[in-house]
């Protein structure tokens, strides 16, 4: 079965001026523009304990609840503007018709379809399975900058073709192509800033903070800046391509004291680290270099040693449930 494994469902506040979320998860309160977090007391309202924690924050300042994502299901939905609507565009900052936009590229559900439509298992416990079509959309785009975007999609869904076949790796071993850094890395900065400024439940986890701007503007001015700044690690595995039929929402992690985003994305790991220290990262020669190296490096771990981790992680999560190793 094709499936993507999207990671706890957290409640959702939004602010009256539309761009100012706070997530509710793991009881804390964080704020997904400056990614400060507090406790969640039991008694209060929490969005005032974010506020009173960051008095001098105009967006913590002005965030009040909304109509809070349902907590207990997937299929929870915010007010976000209507098909044909005006709205800020998150890339541009003008008032624009919004398009519903992909917040990850269609081609990397292409492995995961079946009739254009995927099975989700969400990993909270008691909540039912569900089918999703389309990919995971939002209105965040004009057509101005969907079309700006999509032209790197379109060079790394080239680049990506060009891999081997995972049967065709050797365990702990790299590869490496010759591609455009521009354009390349230019699309690894729209995947991570995409998640970041996205509203929906799967991509909680991914709290950019001031880091949200800078990519903004870098993406806006097409400038891939430097190797180190906000690089990614690509991992592979070897095995029957049983990876590229499964997506999961990104999980934070720290790696050597940096702050990162691992995406399970076309039957690859993508580490992201964000982090304003990144030009110390131990493995930053592994990232893609700006002479256009993309070191893809193979696990010495299989295929089926990853979705049988996977497996244990759903079935902790869905209290025991079986049939998922």
């Amino acid at each position: 079965t094709r499936f993507a494994a999207y990671l706890e469902v957290v409640q959702i506040y939004e602010s009256p001026w539309g761009h100012h979320h706070a997530i509710i998860r793991h009881g804390e309160v964080v704020c997904t523009r400056c990614g400060i977090a507090v406790r969640a007391e039991s008694q209060g309202d929490p969005l005032r304990l974010l506020r009173e924690a960051a008095p001098s924050h105009g967006g913590c300042q002005a965030l009040q609840p909304r109509v809070p994502v349902n907590s207990g299901s997937l299929n929870g939905t915010m007010p976000r503007p209507q098909a044909g609507s005006n709205d800020t565009c998150r890339l541009c900052l003008r008032r624009r018709q919004l398009r519903n936009s992909h917040i990850w590229p269609e081609f990397l559900f292409g492995e995961i379809y079946e009739d254009h439509r995927f099975e989700v298992i969400p990993l909270e416990k008691g909540s039912p399975d569900r089918t999703q079509q389309k990919g995971l959309r939002e209105r965040l785009l004009c057509q101005e900058c969907e079309t700006r975007l999509s032209g790197w999609e379109t060079y790394a869904v080239r680049v990506l073709r060009q891999l081997p076949e995972p049967e065709n790796l050797r365990a702990n071993s790299e590869v490496q192509l010759q591609v455009d850094y521009a354009r390349l890395k230019l699309f690894q900065l729209s995947l991570l800033w995409r998640t970041g400024v996205a509203a929906r439940e799967e991509f909680a986890e991914v709290r950019l903070g001031p880091h949200e701007e800078r990519l903004r503007r870098q993406l806006f001015a097409k400038d891939p800046g430097p190797a180190h700044a906000y690089g990614c690690l690509i991992t592979a595995s070897v095995g029957p391509g049983l990876l590229k039929q499964v997506m999961r929402s990104p999980v934070r992690m720290r790696i050597r004291g940096h702050i990162a985003y691992n995406f399970l994305l076309w039957g690859l790991h993508w580490f992201f680290v964000v982090s304003s220290n990144a030009h110390d990262f131990p493995a930053r020669s592994k990232f893609l270099s700006e002479s256009g190296i993309l070191t893809i490096m193979v696990s010495g771990r299989s295929e089926e040693e990853t979705l049988q981790g996977m497996g244990e992680m759903l079935r902790e999560k869905r209290g025991g449930a079986e049939g998922w190793s």
